[in-house]
């Protein structure tokens, strides 16, 4: 296969949207399907990871990994969308939490929490993203999640400003912790800065900036910045279907165990498989339940 197959460890960077990033690494490696890895909001950067080509097939399973994050807190205010983008609703300068008191609070949001979820956020109500709805007035908030969170720790505090990071899984509104901080505090708090540090496999450290992807563009060595999916979902077992099936097997005709020369230890009650032709590329996924293999795409 010539298409690009692979995922892009974007880093985005603040005051562009996750859609933006998206259509641009789309635009630059010249691919008709990309879809990113969970949203940034514009005023946060960071890891956004890309999928590229039949690499979207994967984003579903890609979605639930840890992340962390690395967010600046502005103790005084509040506001509609819970950072400091928004209008705002109260203030309180009079309240200044000392530092133990700020570790304690942060503390007691560890764990699963029902939190507020900002309005201005790309949650569906009713099939509408929720920041439309916030635009026209027609809602405060975007009502309440379950939000697992699995650390809380307080890098640095010089009031009115708090520097924080957070371990936590899909769904969680860095936004919504900061609020409820404040509110518990008493003092009120916004968040005023956001990096997303780590999502899953995808870490700072192997990201690529625009900059990067343009000179790598620039020296035809774009390919370079790619993330083999393989890298990412090891826990995938890896087949190689035999060169005589490989025909029936693009036309959608699901293989049995004789028809891979390479099969290894397979999970026969449930294991997910990339399927391999005699070269290495990728032509085919399966699942594997209750000892009946199932295609789940072929990659012509």
């Amino acid at each position: 296969m010539s298409e690009i197959f692979g995922i892009v460890n974007y880093y985005k960077e603040k005051d562009i949207s996750s859609f933006q990033a998206v259509s641009y690494v789309r635009k630059l490696y010249g691919v008709k399907k990309a879809g990113h890895i969970g949203t940034l909001d514009p005023l946060a950067e960071g890891i956004l990871p890309i999928c590229l080509g039949n690499a979207t097939k994967f984003v579903q399973y890609l979605m639930s990994r840890e992340k962390t994050y690395i967010s600046e807190m502005q103790l005084g205010m509040k506001t509609d969308s819970f950072d400091t983008t928004g209008n705002v609703l109260s203030s309180n300068a009079d309240i200044i939490p000392t530092e133990e008191r700020l570790v304690e609070v942060l503390a007691g949001m560890c764990g699963k929490q029902t939190l507020t979820v900002p309005s201005y956020s790309a949650k569906k109500i009713d099939g509408v993203r929720a920041y439309k709805l916030a635009r026209k007035g027609l809602i405060e908030d975007a009502g309440v999640a379950e939000m697992d969170i699995e650390s809380i720790k307080m890098l640095d505090y010089s009031y009115p400003f708090s520097t924080i990071e957070v371990v936590c899984g899909k769904g969680t509104y860095i936004r919504s912790i900061i609020d409820t901080v404040g509110d518990t505090l008493g003092s009120y708090a916004v968040m005023s800065q956001l990096i997303r540090a780590k999502n899953g496999y995808f870490e700072i450290s192997n990201s690529s900036s625009s900059e990067q992807l343009e000179m790598l563009s620039s020296e035809g060595r774009l390919d370079e910045s790619l993330i083999d999916i393989r890298d990412v979902l090891t826990n995938w077992k890896r087949v190689t279907i035999s060169d005589e099936f490989l025909p029936r097997l693009m036309n959608g005709a699901t293989p049995c165990t004789a028809d891979f020369v390479k099969v290894g230890t397979i999970d026969l009650v449930e294991d997910n498989l990339f399927i391999e032709d005699s070269s290495g590329e990728i032509v085919a996924t399966a699942t594997v339940m209750n000892s009946r293999l199932k295609l789940i795409n072929v990659f012509n």
